[in-house]
């Protein structure tokens, strides 16, 4: 079942599979880029250590940019027959993965957590597996848009996963 802000939700037999993907980010590109370019632009017409800051900064600006416009996957597997969850971070088209296996008794819930708005004053929701310790770990990627949780299909997409694994709607 797709959702918006390139979710979906796929229920076979004793599997839940949650994917969120996307191409990457390439409207940065501009912002991205454009640090590098001011930095040597900048500190062209300077000698010395300024000089060499600004050719470092726009080397690593270069590098981080790089990194940011790469592909990047989230897939979280909730095996139902073995009460397991295991959730995959892929970055560059898989040549980058980062694996965490959870048992069900160790998540405390599926919910939408608040971070920082995009500068109009309204915070931005992001679907998130709530461990017992604390700890949160996104269930999608960052995609140039985030949820607000007063729309009726960010509940949707949280019930929809926790009736299918019988984990609870938590709210962070």
């Amino acid at each position: 079942m797709p959702f918006e802000h390139g979710f979906s939700v796929n229920h076979e037999d004793t599997r839940v599979t949650v994917l969120s993907a996307s191409p990457g980010p390439f409207w940065l590109l501009f912002v991205i880029f454009a640090a590098p370019v001011a930095c040597v632009m900048i500190t062209a017409t300077q000698t010395g250590l300024a000089f060499w800051i600004g050719q470092v900064l726009g080397l690593a600006s270069l590098g981080l940019g790089g990194f940011l416009i790469l592909p990047s996957s989230v897939t979280t597997t909730f095996d139902l027959g073995t009460r397991q969850a295991v959730h995959q971070r892929s970055f560059g088209g898989g040549r980058i993965r980062l694996r965490y296996d959870y048992f069900f008794a160790d998540i405390a819930g599926i919910g939408f957590k608040a971070y920082h708005g995009d500068g109009d004053g309204d915070p931005s929701y992001v679907p998130v597996i709530v461990l017992r310790d604390g700890k949160t770990r996104w269930l999608g990627v960052w995609n140039g848009g985030a949820w607000s949780q007063r729309e009726s299909t960010n509940t949707t997409f949280i019930r929809t996963i926790c009736s299918a694994t019988s984990l609870k709607e938590i709210h962070v």
